[in-house]
């Protein structure tokens, strides 16, 4: 509870898959925040986040 409302958090790991990109904005379309990750330990996911925050 936050400020005594209940709230909903679903977590999508698609891996990075280029191919389920798509399916984003399906998950996501009234959703009132996100949260991308990455690996520190690869560059290249890092790099790539714009790719999934421009999906809209």
């Amino acid at each position: 509870l936050v400020r005594e409302r209940t709230l909903s958090l679903e977590l999508l790991d698609i891996s990075g898959e280029e191919k389920l990109r798509c399916m984003g904005p399906i998950y996501y379309r009234e959703a009132k925040a996100a949260l991308c990750v990455f690996d520190l330990t690869s560059e290249n996911t890092f790099e790539s986040l714009h790719l999934w925050i421009d999906s809209k």
